[in-house]
């Protein structure tokens, strides 16, 4: 692969943070179940994932997502369709780009302060009056 500066910054939000990536690689070549396909992809700073293949990716290759069978079947510029089935238990597909939980001493900020941030919350904050003025 070689790396390539884009025209314009991608702005890519996941459940974790927002990323502004400036690089990206064309034509890269990805085999799936034996059938060789093409992507423009662009550098993510993530873990865990290796490539993720968007609408104008399945656009272009005829994707046809089966929910129910847990399946998708993409088709190359030579015309040969594959299908690709999920083998993985539905706890580990569910856990794709999920969220782990970090100790209070890991967290940069919280960690400063942790008078301020209770291991257990002291219960719901007091009932306040509420008065609207309309003109």
């Amino acid at each position: 692969m070689t790396p390539t500066p884009l025209n314009n910054p991608m702005v890519v939000e996941t459940p974790g943070a927002e990323m502004r990536d400036k690089i990206g690689c064309k034509g890269v070549g990805i085999v799936i179940n034996g059938v060789d396909f093409l992507a423009d992809l662009i550098v993510l700073r993530s873990q865990g994932l290796d490539v993720i293949l968007g609408m104008n990716w399945l656009i272009k290759h005829q994707g046809l997502l089966d929910c129910a069978n847990r399946t998708v079947t993409v088709t190359n510029d030579q015309g040969v369709e594959v299908k690709f089935s999920s083998n993985r238990s539905s706890a580990q597909a569910n856990q794709v780009n999920c969220l782990t939980e970090v100790g209070l001493e890991q967290v940069p900020v919280v960690c400063e302060y942790p008078d301020v941030f209770p291991d257990e919350l002291p219960g719901m904050p007091p009932d306040r009056d509420i008065e609207f003025i309309i003109e």
